[in-house]
């Protein structure tokens, strides 16, 4: 019997992967709102960062005190991942409000959220590999050619004004937010 579930996530992945490179070339070619400003990248940054913050300090002890070590750990841990919830939510508010469709809005939010790990993700590797101290020369600028390609592909997704501009949209025209 063939494994059809193997083969539809396979079929799943590459659709995504695809839709995903689609996002980028229409964000880059001002046909979509990837980020309207660095605000609005900012808003996703933290969406991503503030739960990782949370779960760090979940795990640790930071203080002597039970007492700070509960109020971190119960208190502020849940906060920041609340706040990172809100910030979530901000972000397909923005991309649907600023791509004026909900469908694609939603995909766009995905995708920025998808995009902002990626890179993130990315550019950790690449500056860890320029902290080691084996790494040879032609690594080394290897890294940065690939630090600075994923600020420069980051920047060209923060087109807001340029595609409103583009479209003929008033700015404050059918923005939620």
């Amino acid at each position: 019997m063939e494994n059809i579930g193997s083969d539809l996530l396979t079929v799943f992945w590459i659709a995504a992967a695809l839709a995903g490179i689609g996002l980028l070339v229409a964000g880059a070619e001002r046909r979509v709102v990837v980020y309207y400003d660095g605000t609005d990248m900012a808003v996703t940054g933290l969406a991503v960062i503030l739960p990782l913050i949370a779960w760090g300090l979940f795990e640790t002890r930071l203080f002597e005190s039970e007492a700070f070590n509960w109020a971190v750990r119960w208190l502020v841990s849940p906060t920041l991942v609340i706040a990172g919830l809100i910030c979530m939510i901000a972000n397909f508010k923005s991309a649907v409000a600023h791509n004026r469709s909900i469908v694609l809005g939603l995909l766009v939010g995905l995708f920025k959220f998808v995009f902002l790990v990626l890179t993130i993700i990315v550019i950790i590797g690449q500056l860890t590999k320029l902290a080691e101290e084996e790494t040879s020369f032609g690594e080394r600028v290897i890294a940065i050619l690939i630090v600075v390609a994923c600020a420069l592909v980051s920047r060209a997704m923060i087109n807001g004004p340029e595609v409103h501009a583009s479209k003929g949209w008033q700015p404050d025209d059918g923005e939620l937010c």
